[in-house]
């Protein structure tokens, strides 16, 4: 009888991705998420900051897609790049498309990265 972890794990629930490959679909978000941030230029949660992302994970897929680690990064970037996509039309259709100031902080919160 075949392990039940490996029966699990390896069944492709959606489509072609299994739920080993969700769990580190879902790692790989995380991780570069918190990494890209960093990135002054790049930064978290504008239209820019998703565009960028959504651009980096399509390139990448395109020019080694063949390789399963490049799938399951570039679709992390892909998954946080439609998110920071989502929450910048958010706040431009909220009416935020201005710099604004939180707490002393000087807050970009559709075009721009978050600055101090």
């Amino acid at each position: 009888m075949e392990n039940p972890v490996k029966q699990v794990t390896q069944k492709q629930f959606f489509g072609n991705v299994t739920l080993l490959d969700g769990a580190l679909i879902g790692a790989s978000k995380i991780t570069t998420e918190a990494l890209l941030s960093k990135i002054k230029y790049i930064g978290n949660g504008t239209l820019k900051s998703g565009l960028i992302k959504s651009g980096v994970a399509l390139a990448s897929s395109l020019v080694a897609g063949k390789f399963k680690v490049v799938k399951i990064v570039s679709t992390g970037i892909l998954i946080d790049g439609m998110e920071d996509v989502a929450l910048g039309l958010y706040n431009f259709i909220k009416g935020k498309y201005s710099t604004k100031s939180e707490n002393g902080q000087k807050v970009e919160t559709f075009a721009g990265n978050y600055t101090n």
